[in-house]
C-alpha cells in the first residue's frame, strides 16, 4: 500500500491482489478451509482518505451501494483498533472504490488493512506490528497478505504469509465481467474430490523469483475455478475468448469474478487491453505486479 501524510489527513492507497496459485486443501474444525496460495499485489488502488475526529467511527464511500456502518469491513477495522488501543479518539474515513465489488481481487480486505496501517499511523496508536497481524487476522482471511506489498505464499486459512523476497513485477491484463460473485456461495458448492493435477505453490513461488513468465503461465491455478464456471457459465465462454488473444495462463483470481492473464514481454499489454475491451465491452484494467 501506499501512505501520504499531509497536516492532519492520511491518504492510503490500498492494492487489488491476483491469486496466482490457490489451492483448497481441506474444511477446518473452525469453519474455514486450509489454503494454499501465492498472492501478488498489482497496481489498481483504493482510495482511503482518513481524518482524525473526537469520538467513534464514520465511513463514506463512493458506492452508495455499500454499506458504511459495521456491515462493512473497513468500518469494522476501524472499531477493532480503536477497541484494541483503547483510544479515546474517533477517524472519519472516505472510500473511493476502483477495485470490483466481488471480482476476487480482496479490495475489501485491502481495504481494511489499509484501514488498520493508516488509523495506527494518523492516529499514533502505536500497535506493534504482531497486534495489528492479529487484528487482520481475526477481520478476514486475505487481510494479512495486505499488510506487506509485493507477493506472498499464504497458508492456514490465509493468516501465515510467507513473502517472496524479489518476486517479478510481471503484466497482467484483468478482465471485470460485471458479475459479482459471492466467495461465502462458491466455497458453500466447492466439494474435495479428486485433486487436480497442478505443479505446485512452490513451482509458481519459483517463477515469480526466477522471471520466467512462461513457468508462471504453466503453473497458474485455482481450485475454485471450476465451481465459479459452474456456478456462472458465461465466465466459461469469457475465458475462451481471452485464450485466443495473446495473454498466457488465463483464469479466475481468488473465488472470482475477474479474469486475468499474464502479457507475454514480446507483446504490447496496452494494444491487448484495447483490443479486449473493443471485443467483449467489458472493464479491462492493465496491471502490473507489486514487488517488496
Amino acid at each position: 500500500m501506499r501512505i501520504e501524510q499531509a497536516d492532519d489527513r492520511i491518504t492510503v492507497h490500498a492494492p487489488a491482489k491476483l491469486n496466482l496459485y490457490l489451492d483448497v486443501l481441506s474444511r477446518r474444525t473452525d469453519g474455514y478451509h486450509e489454503l494454499d496460495t501465492v498472492i501478488q499485489a498489482i497496481d489498481i488502488y483504493d482510495r482511503l482518505d482518513l481524518i482524525p475526529t473526537d469520538r467513534g467511527v464514520h465511513l463514506n464511500c463512493s458506492l452508495p451501494d455499500l454499506p458504511t456502518d459495521e456491515r462493512n469491513i473497513v468500518h469494522r477495522a476501524a472499531e477493532s483498533i480503536l477497541e484494541r488501543a483503547d483510544a479515546k479518539c474517533g477517524v472519519e474515513i472516505t472510500l473511493t472504490k476502483r477495485i470490483p465489488v466481488g471480482g476476487g481481487l480482496g479490495g475489501g480486505s485491502s481495504d481494511a488493512a489499509a484501514t488498520l496501517v493508516g488509523m495506527n499511523r494518523l492516529l499514533d496508536l502505536r500497535l506493534p506490528r504482531h497486534e495489528i497481524a492479529d487484528l487482520a487476522a481475526h477481520l478476514g482471511s486475505d487481510v494479512p497478505f495486505f499488510l506487506s506489498d509485493g507477493a506472498a505464499r499464504c497458508r492456514g486459512r490465509g493468516e501465515r504469509v510467507e513473502p517472496i523476497e524479489g518476486a517479478a513485477q510481471f503484466e497482467y491484463v484483468v478482465v471485470w465481467p460485471g458479475i459479482p460473485c459471492s466467495t461465502a456461495e462458491v466455497y458453500q458448492a466447492f466439494g474435495f474430490g479428486l485433486t487436480p493435477q497442478n505443479h505446485g505453490a512452490s513451482f509458481v513461488a519459483g517463477a515469480l523469483v526466477s522471471n520466467d513468465p512462461g513457468q508462471l503461465a504453466a503453473g497458474r491455478f485455482n481450485r475454485l475455478e471450476e465451481v465459479v464456471y459452474r456456478l456462472h457459465p458465461e465466465l466459461t465462454e469469457l475465458k475462451r475468448a481471452l485464450e485466443q488473444s495473446p495473454l498466457r495462463g488465463v483464469g479466475v483470481t481468488g473465488s472470482g469474478s475477474c479474469l486475468f492473464g499474464l502479457v507475454d514481454p514480446a507483446s504490447a499489454g496496452e494494444d491487448i487491453e484495447k483490443q479486449i475491451h473493443q471485443a467483449t465491452g467489458l472493464t479491462v484494467y492493465r496491471a502490473r505486479g507489486l514487488g517488496q
